[in-house]
């Protein structure tokens, strides 16, 4: 799969809770179902309850009240139930579970992204591949919440202070040109060390004012984490397809591409030469 973007562009993050033990607020919602039955020896469950309500799915040893409730992953309810497998409980032992309503994060460009199985890497049939791109099994064990775009210059600027990017205003370095002032268009020009420092700054901004849980993060997502969400449940190139067609994305459009034969010269392909409004 074609994910790889140079480090100076690509810039998302996630909301995460930070510490599982700690079990996320109440906020008032109807009282969820929560559905038990075992595969292979291990626990599956399934929650049902408003739709679009994120739960957090826990664990007790014993229902005492010196017993610690421990957060195992977060489920979203939708139309149907949704199900997941508890991979830690393989030894013998009593469990209870339960699941608590967490509160929606306040950026309403957030997506929640659901625990589950899936093939990274591409198959050594695609042409442009790359020799450690091996396809192996990845499980993402816990749910969390990723931004639907990519971090833009209003963004940055808000949260850090200062707009680094290129592609802001007049430039005479080349590719010089007036490119004008749109705050909508990606941050770049930030490397790792940038990045986590926005989200850093953003999580104690966010915890100030009472945005997020005082146990909930602002981070980066890791390699995993990226390509499963980027995949969206799709096993192809791309998750448009097997190849990138001109207009379907903001690259150089004159070489397009397709995974059975590699790059595809296209005369009259888009080619913009700069970065645009996220979303467009």
């Amino acid at each position: 799969m074609k994910t790889r973007c140079s480090e100076l562009i690509r810039f998302l993050f996630i909301l995460f809770p930070a510490v599982w033990a700690l079990a996320p607020p109440v906020s008032a919602q109807p009282q969820p179902s929560l559905g038990l039955r075992f595969s292979a020896g291990q626990p599956t469950l399934s929650v049902t309850g408003e739709a679009g309500t994120v739960y957090s799915i826990q664990y007790a040893t014993g229902l005492s009240s010196t017993n610690v409730w421990l957060e195992r992953t977060l489920l979203q309810a939708q139309d149907a139930s949704a199900v997941w497998t508890d991979p830690s409980a393989t030894t013998p032992g009593q469990r209870f579970y339960r699941a608590v309503s967490v509160p929606a994060p306040a950026d309403s460009n957030l997506v929640f992204i659901h625990p589950g199985t899936f093939t990274m890497g591409s198959p050594t049939s695609e042409v442009a591949r790359y020799p450690d791109e091996v396809q192996h099994i990845v499980t993402i064990s816990r749910g969390f919440w990723m931004e639907k775009f990519l971090v833009t210059q209003g963004d940055y600027l808000a949260v850090v202070g200062s707009n680094p990017s290129f592609f802001n205003g007049v430039q005479t370095n080349y590719p010089a040109g007036d490119y004008g002032t749109n705050l909508n268009r990606p941050v770049e020009q930030v490397r790792w060390y940038d990045a986590t420092n926005y989200c850093g700054l953003r999580t104690q901004q966010e915890r100030a004012a009472g945005l997020i849980p005082t146990n909930y993060v602002y981070r980066l997502p890791t390699e995993s984490e990226w390509e499963y969400a980027d995949r969206a449940g799709t096993t192809t190139a791309f998750y448009l397809g097997s190849g990138l067609q001109s207009g379907q994305a903001n690259f150089n459009g004159l070489y397009e591409y397709d995974a059975s034969v590699g790059d595809v010269f296209n005369p009259s392909g888009i080619y913009l030469g700069q970065v645009t409004a996220v979303g467009s």
